[in-house]
């Protein structure tokens, strides 16, 4: 990455009058976009893998900087099925370990269109299955026709094999396209809510302004002296203008 920083920091004036120390830590924000690198002893499965293939080369998935802490940057993915990818990455090791995405806009709709797209494929699979067998369903209620189901019947010459096809249909290739549908239908919503998740991110950095106002208020009321109240103890002598304040502490 080239948002590697070195410090030079000057020791005294002489021979060796500065020393350079590599920092290691990243020009990093909240809400900024990376590409975490590939974990090769993790096993990932098909839509996954297809999350992956538009990854540069030794990195795996896209995920958005949610959090900093004082040693360490917390990325995430979009919420998925009620599940989150979530991974901690130490700050000096976020160089060799995460590349800056520079065009995550495009990026993700890239993936919402190659999900979308898996997506047809399989209710156009689905469509032909049920055509081929006689199960067109009717428009209004969903539910299949009895005409085409005895079209069905009379173009075959053994009725035995359409009834295996059925039962095929039934048990394994119909819940297979139909779980297939309901994965690919996932990422889609996954990745179509990325930009909330930035948004979420770059509310943490206003949250936390917001605590900084809070503080700045309470020191400046207390050095002000806008929210105290002072109660005369004893008469005496009015001081100088330029007489310090003594608080009698241990006597309050």
């Amino acid at each position: 990455m080239s948002n590697r920083k070195t410090d030079t920091i000057v020791i005294s004036e002489g021979a060796a009058s500065f020393v350079e120390v590599d920092s290691q830590s990243p020009e990093i924000e909240l809400g900024q976009w990376y590409w975490i690198a590939r974990n090769p002893s993790r096993s990932s499965d098909q839509t996954e893998l297809i999350e992956q293939e538009n990854a540069p080369e030794g990195y795996g998935f896209l995920a958005c900087v949610t959090d900093l802490g004082s040693n360490y940057a917390e990325f995430r993915q979009p919420r998925e099925s009620n599940s989150q990818a979530l991974s901690r990455i130490l700050l000096k090791d976020v160089p060799t370990q995460c590349l800056r995405c520079e065009d995550p806009k495009h990026e993700v709709a890239k993936m919402i269109r190659v999900f979308q797209n898996l997506s047809g494929q399989r209710m156009e699979a689905i469509k032909e299955l049920t055509a081929s067998l006689g199960l067109a369903p009717t428009p209004a209620l969903g539910a299949p026709t009895t005409g085409t189901a005895l079209q069905a019947v009379s173009s075959t010459s053994n009725v035995d094999n359409y009834k295996a096809e059925l039962i095929k249909a039934k048990d394994e290739t119909l819940p297979a396209l139909f779980e297939e549908l309901k994965s690919f239908n996932s990422k889609v919503a996954k990745w179509v809510s990325a930009d909330a998740l930035e948004l979420e991110a770059q509310m943490e950095v206003l949250k936390s302004t917001v605590g900084k106002i809070d503080g700045r208020i309470f020191n400046v009321s207390l050095y002000a002296g806008l929210q105290e109240d002072v109660t005369k103890v004893q008469d005496g002598k009015p001081p100088a203008a330029n007489e310090r304040l003594h608080v009698m502490q241990r006597n309050l």
